[in-house]
């Protein structure tokens, strides 16, 4: 029993430490993306690169976001795809009706979100063949729309790249 109360005085200490941290870094209350998650994933980019010129980062800044944006929207897509596809079953039977369209509310039409919730509703509706395969292949459309735009932004990145900082960026998943 000394024990346990002695656990638990430590782990009341280590949270009252997290949140004083938090609340000190003005953290406290928000979630770890934060409000400008693009900036600081730029930020820590610079860095990594090495890079000190403004006018150079300029360049490079934009070329990075645009990759950065693109890899988020591609994998975007394909996570929509995927964990719609194995939830959708799930998630009808446990609330007695079709799942929340809310994810595609302001996604427009031909992008992978869309294209999966339609392809979602016909495979939910059991459709025609005819029609899941046309959804098909516009959601493979879309998928290859976005990775034709991501790789079109890596090899831009790349291009204004000096060998170290391609290598860098490489490894930080920016490139492939």
């Amino acid at each position: 029993m000394g024990r346990l109360l002695q656990f638990a005085a430590l782990a009341a200490l280590v949270l009252v430490g997290v949140n004083r941290v938090s609340a000190q870094t003005g953290n406290a209350g928000k979630s770890m993306g934060g409000p400008k998650p693009m900036a600081r994933m730029l930020e820590r980019g610079r860095l990594k690169l090495d890079v000190k010129d403004d006018q150079e980062w300029k360049i490079i800044q934009e070329r990075l976001e645009r990759v950065l944006r693109a890899q988020r929207d591609y994998q975007n897509g394909l996570f929509t795809a995927k964990s719609r596809a194995s939830n959708a079953g799930a998630k009808k039977a446990d609330r007695g009706g079709p799942p929340s369209e809310s994810g595609n509310a302001n996604r427009p039409a031909g992008t992978a979100d869309s294209d999966t919730g339609t392809l979602r509703k016909l495979v939910e509706s059991k459709a025609e063949s005819g029609e899941i395969k046309t959804a098909l292949a516009r959601l493979r459309g879309s998928l290859r729309q976005q990775q034709d735009e991501l790789e079109r932004a890596q090899e831009d990145l790349r291009s204004v790249l000096t060998p170290r900082q391609e290598a860098i960026a490489v490894l930080s998943g920016w490139l492939r």
